[in-house]
């Protein structure tokens, strides 16, 4: 075996143990919560900013008060959330950390009811700690069968079979480009990870251990990533030229480059956005132009 490829190797077996690892985990939670329809978002948040943008029909009263059912809610759109549980809201895995915990309990046998606790900052100054009843769910549920043919299966046979072909062949661009458009296919995104309401997938960001930060670049990552490898499958494949594989390595960078550059808002966004509001901005304000 060449000194290159043993190398290569050791990147192979490390970073497939990190996405099998992942991949497990967020199919098995989207399946759990898909069939169990237990976590609930009350309400939804700006990017890159702690106003609340939409809310859920879900009812909330000021602790210390009694829900008023002509009040539904004292939620309102625009409020600022300035704590979570007790927690300083930093990014989404506090908020929705938080709301992972509240709907798994440890002490708790009954998931139907369990009171959150958000402390806002209204529209007239003031300052709420608002309780958040969640709801509990009669709807329809799909089966195991049918949840796992759409969760797990797909994105395993996406990973598998891209690992596969790198395996077999480690000095081959085209099978890391392969590997890496079969990684965006298997966390390829039909619609919002999180929204009001019930949720249906999961996203990294709720998790509270050390995978998080990893996760959310990782998925970040490789759902921006498919441009560079199609640029260089293409390039390999159809035997271009040097200088035609050159430029296309170059195009290729800079869709990596902007996929990196999207993994570390994303992280910024999970874990402490403020220091990268003014970024974010200017971001959208070009993709605006």
């Amino acid at each position: 075996m060449s000194a290159e490829r043993l190398v290569r190797y050791l990147v192979v077996f490390p970073l497939f143990a990190f996405v099998a690892v992942f991949q497990w985990r967020a199919s098995r939670d989207t399946v759990h919560v898909e069939r169990m329809l237990e976590f609930f978002v009350p309400f939804s948040l700006e990017q890159f900013s702690n106003r609340i943008d939409s809310r859920a029909y879900t009812p909330s009263w000021e602790e210390g008060s009694r829900f008023d059912p002509h009040r539904y809610s004292v939620l309102h759109w625009g409020d600022e959330l300035l704590k979570v549980n007790g927690r300083e809201f930093k990014g989404m895995s506090v908020y929705l950390g938080e709301l992972w915990k509240a709907a798994h309990p440890p002490s708790f046998r009954d998931a139907s009811y369990h009171p959150f606790t958000v402390m806002v900052l209204s529209g007239d100054s003031r300052v709420r700690r608002i309780v958040v009843n969640f709801p509990h769910c009669t709807c329809g549920v799909p089966t195991m069968f049918q949840a796992a043919a759409i969760w797990i299966v797909p994105p395993a046979f996406c990973v598998l079979l891209g690992f596969a072909i790198v395996t077999l062949r480690p000095c081959a661009m085209g099978s890391w480009a392969f590997l890496l458009a079969m990684l965006s296919l298997s966390q390829l995104q039909l619609w919002s990870e999180w929204y009001p309401g019930f949720q249906n997938t999961i996203t990294p960001m709720q998790w509270t251990d050390w995978l998080r930060v990893p996760a959310v670049g990782y998925q970040a990552f490789v759902r921006c990533a498919w441009p560079a490898a199609l640029v260089i499958f293409w390039a390999q494949v159809f035997g271009a030229r040097p200088e035609v594989r050159r430029a296309a390595q170059m195009v290729a960078a800079a869709f990596l480059g902007f996929a990196a550059f999207q993994a570390t808002l994303q992280i910024a966004w999970s874990e402490d956005f403020r220091r990268f509001v003014s970024l974010y901005d200017l971001t959208e304000s070009q993709r605006a132009n």
